[in-house]
């Protein structure tokens, strides 16, 4: 419970000053009941220190001696009840002493355990001057969550600063630099390592700011590369990935005032969308969970796949993968008996084909069927799509087949096997 201003000049507790001298309790209910009367309430507004919103308030009333000390404990009595409020014991010559209101703490603030503050006492507090700005000088003490968050920082320094390092000594838990120009009697230098007390890096050592000068600037800055442009990209990428590297490229000149390469920026934008999205390795790892996703949320979708040999390490490598939409199969009954087949690249590390079956519907529009994802447009792929079509998709004969004549589909619609001959479907 907060303490009154008021009451400053009494050092002791309110239990204190509500026992007696001989420890007796002089504020229990018992003996000023009694003495109040259903009139006292009125007399100088007691009843306006009332609210009546559910929470219980007291009043705490007491008495001063002509000489300013005080002559007896004070009284509590709960406001609104006129059975326990003792008027006379609240004047003084006729004159009403002050009555201040208190709000009784909640019972979660009053069952606070003061071990739950034991880890803050355990660990000391991360001190202001931890925290480092864009720009600004390091300190000693300095402390950063990890290895490459220090780098980073240096590396913005040092683009800020105009001036170039060099790595002296680097390992897991330790990183030393020093200034490129240290043989020209430049003492700028910075040591950091992982401190085991708290586990973030910790500058151990600093001497700076620079002492050299460079009489000219370069266009490009050693220290401005991809690592640095991806962080400073990530977020623009995150809200558009098919930004340009030229829109990039300004963004980055216009910031630090250097003119970068264009394959550093290419390179950044690349991090930026491996780190938000996944790298093309982690991507074609998540697609067998992907279609199985597919395949519980969509029942009735079909997939197919076709793997290659096991390589040294035991890896299936994926070679081909065909799905159709349980809606898509559904609605080709309903759908014009033409059937158009194409294929397109796909962008990326790995260049592989999107081959692609479409119908048009009742009121003139493209209607997907399938899909698959090939290695290459070839006879044995567009054999291997069309064999999965006829399988998954329809058996219905007289079929038109429209396609641009790929060698490839060529030799997939002439072998029966495939179920597409001229016997069962148009070409």
């Amino acid at each position: 419970m907060t303490a009154n201003p008021e009451m400053d000049e009494d050092p002791r507790s309110c239990d204190e000053l509500n026992t007696s001298e001989d420890g007796d309790y002089c504020g229990s209910d018992e003996g000023t009941s009694e003495e109040s009367s259903d009139d006292d309430t009125d007399d100088e507004g007691v009843d306006a220190h009332h609210v009546d919103d559910g929470m219980i308030r007291y009043t705490l009333n007491r008495v001063i001696a002509d000489d300013g000390s005080l002559s007896c404990p004070p009284i509590w009595s709960e406001v609104g009840n006129d059975d326990f409020f003792d008027e006379e014991a609240a004047r003084i010559d006729g004159a009403p002493v002050g009555v201040r209101e208190f709000v009784v703490p909640s019972p979660a603030f009053m069952e606070l355990s003061s071990e739950a503050l034991q880890p803050l006492n355990e660990n000391a507090m991360i001190p202001l001057r931890s925290l480092w700005n864009e720009g600004a000088e390091f300190q000693k003490g300095m402390r950063f969550m990890c290895k490459v968050d220090i780098q980073h920082a240096v590396k913005l320094y040092s683009i800020k600063e105009h001036r170039r390092f060099v790595v002296t000594h680097s390992t897991p838990n330790v990183w030393i630099v020093r200034c490129k120009k240290y043989v020209d009697g430049c003492t700028w230098r910075l040591r950091c390592s992982r401190r085991k007390s708290h586990g973030m890096f910790e500058i151990s050592k600093y001497a700076g700011p620079h002492t050299c000068i460079y009489a000219d600037f370069s266009k490009d800055h050693a220290h401005l590369d991809s690592t640095v442009i991806c962080r400073e990209v990530e977020n623009v990428v995150r809200r558009d990935p098919s930004i340009s590297v030229p829109v990039l490229h300004q963004m980055i000149k216009d910031k630090y005032s250097y003119d970068v390469r264009y394959k550093k920026v290419w390179l950044g934008k690349k991090k930026a969308i491996a780190k938000v999205y996944g790298d093309w390795e982690e991507s074609y790892k998540m697609l067998p969970r992907w279609m199985a996703a597919l395949q519980e949320t969509n029942p009735g979708t079909r997939v197919e796949w076709r793997h290659g040999e096991p390589n040294a390490n035991n890896e299936v490598i994926f070679k081909w993968v065909f799905w159709a939409f349980e809606p898509s199969i559904a609605g080709f009954r309903h759908c014009r008996p033409i059937i158009q087949i194409d294929g397109t690249f796909l962008y990326g590390k790995y260049k592989h084909k999107l081959l692609i079956a479409t119908v048009v519907d009742s009121n003139s529009h493209v209607f997907p069927l399938a899909f698959a994802i090939v290695d290459e447009e070839s006879q044995h792929s567009w054999g291997w799509f069309m064999a999965c079509l006829r399988h998954h998709v329809t058996d219905r004969d007289g079929i038109c087949v429209i396609s641009d004549r790929h060698p490839g589909i060529l030799l997939a619609m002439n072998n029966p096997q495939n179920g597409w001959t001229r016997e069962r479907a148009h070409h």
